[in-house]
């Protein structure tokens, strides 16, 4: 279990189009078991598999 804090910036998603209903607010973090919460950015839970 990691237990951290971290300041999120949310980005705006519009899940069924730009002008559409509904809007979710979305902020993304990986906990790393070392570093805590750490930036998303770049990570897939897909990994690199076909």
């Amino acid at each position: 279990m990691v237990t951290d804090t971290a300041q999120a910036q949310l980005t705006e998603q519009r899940p069924n189009g730009p002008n559409c209903e509904p809007v979710a607010w979305v902020a993304r973090f990986r906990a790393d078991p070392v570093k805590g919460l750490v930036s998303a950015e770049g990570f897939s839970l897909q990994g690199d598999q076909p």
